[in-house]
């Protein structure tokens, strides 16, 4: 989590089925909770594979996808309290 050198939360297949780019993840049932209800960030690192394709058409290599937690967010104040602060100043 966070960089390539973290944790390893999970596995990840590429699947050769129906689509040739698929992949099918491995994660716990806590990690999908979290990753669907957006406590995670995602990025990947990719590699260009070497191919005589020109630029526009060449290949990637995914080396790695890292989950990024997201930074809590200070709770907002209550309206009654914001109005007690600026009356008390």
């Amino acid at each position: 989590m966070n960089d390539n050198g973290g944790e390893v939360l999970g596995t990840v297949d590429e699947s050769l089925g129906h689509y040739a780019d698929a992949f099918l993840f491995r994660l716990s049932e806590e990690i999908c909770k979290k990753l669907s209800s957006g406590h995670f960030i995602y990025s990947f690192n990719y590699d260009y594979a070497a191919t005589d394709a020109p630029s526009g058409r060449r290949r990637i290599r995914l080396s790695s996808i890292s989950l990024t937690g997201r930074p809590a967010y200070a709770k907002p104040v209550p309206k009654p309290a914001r109005e007690a602060a600026k009356a008390s100043t």
